[in-house]
C-alpha cells in the first residue's frame, strides 16, 4: 500500500577519525526538485546532529513516563563537536509530477545518522554496540566519566526514537537491517577504512 504520494530516499556515510570520533558525514538526500537550498541544508545538518545526539550522548532516563534528568544533563552536542558535515542533493531528470517536482524533506534526514554511527563504529573495532546512546565510544567516556552512576538502555515506548529505532533497525526480520548491514561490510570490506554507510 503506498501512504504518500511520494517518498524521498536517503543514505548517510559516517567517517571516524584515528582517536574514534566522528570526523565526516555524507548526507546524501533524493528529495526531489530543490526549491530552496538554503532550507535542505539546514535540514540535513540538524538531523545528522539529532542522530548523532541519539547515537552517542544524549540520555533520556524515564521513570513511569517521567523524565529523570534535567535539559542541561541531556548530553547535547556542542558546537566545537560537530563534525563537517556534507549535504549532497539527488536530483534526477525526470521528476515527479507533483509539487513542482519537490518531494519535501524532514525526519528523514535524521533517520539514516544513529545506524551510520553505530556501523561505522563496528567496522572500527568490531564491537556491536545496540544501546542509545553507545557505550564505550570517545564521546561516552568522555560524557560519563566519573558520574558514578551505571549506563541504562531506554526501553519505553515513549522514548521510541532512542532506544527502539537502532533495535527496529538492526532486528534481525528487519529490512533496513540488511540493508544497512550488507551495505556496511561491502565498504569496509572495499575500502578498508572506518567508513560505514547507514
Amino acid at each position: 500500500p503506498k501512504s504518500h504520494i511520494c517518498y524521498g530516499f536517503a543514505t548517510h556515510v559516517v567517517i571516524l577519525d584515528d582517536d574514534g570520533r566522528v570526523s565526516e558525514v555524507y548526507a546524501a538526500h533524493d528529495s526531489g526538485k530543490v526549491v530552496n537550498p538554503i532550507s535542505i541544508q539546514g535540514q540535513i545538518e540538524g538531523g545528522v546532529l539529532m542522530g548523532m545526539g541519539y547515537a552517542l550522548t544524549e540520555d533520556w532516563p524515564l521513570k513511569d513516563c517521567v523524565p529523570q534528568a534535567r535539559y542541561g544533563t541531556l548530553g547535547l552536542f556542542r558546537a566545537p563537536e560537530i563534525p563537517d558535515i556534507h549535504a549532497i542533493y539527488v536530483e534526477k531528470d525526470e521528476l515527479l509530477p507533483v509539487a513542482y517536482g519537490g518531494k519535501g524533506i524532514g525526519e528523514i534526514a535524521t533517520i539514516p545518522t544513529a545506524p551510520a554511527v553505530q556501523n561505522a563504529y563496528r567496522a572500527f573495532d568490531g564491537k556491536l554496540r545496540p544501546d542509545l546512546p553507545m557505550v564505550d565510544t570517545p564521546y561516552s567516556r568522555a560524557r560519563h566519566r566519573g558520574e558514578g552512576r551505571a549506563r541504562m538502555a531506554i526501553t519505553d515506548g515513549l522514548s521510541m526514537l532512542s532506544i527502539n529505532c537502532i533495535r527496529c533497525a538492526f532486528g534481525p526480520g528487519s529490512i533496513a537491517s540488511r540493508g544497512f548491514l550488507f551495505g556496511v561490510e561491502t565498504a569496509s570490506r572495499n575500502s578498508g577504512n572506518p567508513v560505514v554507510r547507514g
